[in-house]
């Protein structure tokens, strides 16, 4: 039998199939659509947002008499082929059919400051220390997001640990020579694990910044290690807005994804203090 061409006209690009037969091209077109996702496109900025755009299959080289046999074959039973054949589900309105890569988070140094003695107990609230009454001073925000893999998937059970800074630039760690003020009602250190989507939460607060010799200041940031199933990043977070962000080694170092460490900040929702502030920060593994 003669070889046929079916051509796959993507958003961007074209491709170019070899098949035999209707049949055979229609599994071949279904394959690649798997395989590459171009039909797909995203509106807005909303990953919730997401619409269909189906490639134009021309087969005109094809013989009528094969045609008809395929007649009943609709663009609705390719999708399905499509979808069967990569293994996906479709899954609710807030995703994509056919996953969208995400950008990792950079790495960046553990630092000097991990702490030496920290609680072993879980806890999303490093606001207070046990056995103590009063609460540590600063700005409380409400560091929160997801650990999801670059397919946008989420790593349940990732291990998430943050340790920074008190609101005056100070570890609670013996190497750190700053004379700001260490706070009695603030440790400074905190792990827990994300839930079956992925989602984390602490109760803290935003730290100072600090001088790491006469000519550079850190911005406020706070450090993660985050562990999953695969993969493990150590990383730093940055506020939006801060002016020494520009001016940061560390931060101005990374090459790749660097606005992939600045969170959002936005207002209190009606169940935390009116004078706190949600931050919103996704970190992105690998594989997970």
């Amino acid at each position: 039998m003669e070889n046929r061409r079916c051509w796959l006209f993507g958003a961007t690009r074209r491709r170019t199939l070899r098949c035999n037969g209707p049949g055979l091209a229609l599994l071949a077109l279904a394959a690649e659509l798997a395989r590459s996702g171009l039909h797909q496109a995203i509106e807005g900025g909303d990953r919730g947002s997401v619409r269909t755009v189906w490639t134009h299959f021309t087969a005109s080289q094809l013989r009528r008499r094969h045609m008809n046999d395929h007649q009943g074959l609709s663009r609705r039973h390719v999708l399905g082929m499509a979808i069967a054949a990569g293994g996906f589900a479709l899954a609710s309105p807030a995703r994509s059919v056919f996953a969208q890569a995400l950008n990792r988070t950079p790495g960046e140094i553990l630092g000097p400051f991990y702490p030496v003695l920290r609680s072993v107990e879980k806890t999303a609230n490093l606001t207070t220390v046990p056995g103590k009454p009063g609460r540590a001073a600063g700005q409380v925000i409400y560091v929160m997001g997801r650990v999801l893999n670059v397919q946008g998937q989420p790593v349940k059970g990732a291990r998430i640990e943050l340790w920074q800074a008190n609101t005056h630039g100070r570890y609670v760690h013996p190497s750190d020579a700053n004379p700001a003020p260490l706070d009695p009602n603030f440790e400074g250190f905190a792990i827990q694990d994300a839930d079956a989507e992925g989602r984390y939460r602490f109760k803290t607060i935003k730290p100072g910044a600090y001088p790491v010799n006469a000519n550079w200041m850190r911005p406020p940031h706070l450090h993660f290690e985050v562990t999953g199933k695969i993969n493990r990043v150590i990383t730093q977070m940055y506020f939006p807005g801060e002016s020494l962000n520009d001016k940061d080694l560390l931060l101005q170092n990374i090459r790749a994804n660097k606005d992939g460490l600045i969170a959002k900040v936005l207002p209190p929702t009606s169940d935390v203090e009116p004078d706190s502030r949600l931050v919103v920060w996704d970190i992105v593994l690998d594989q997970g």
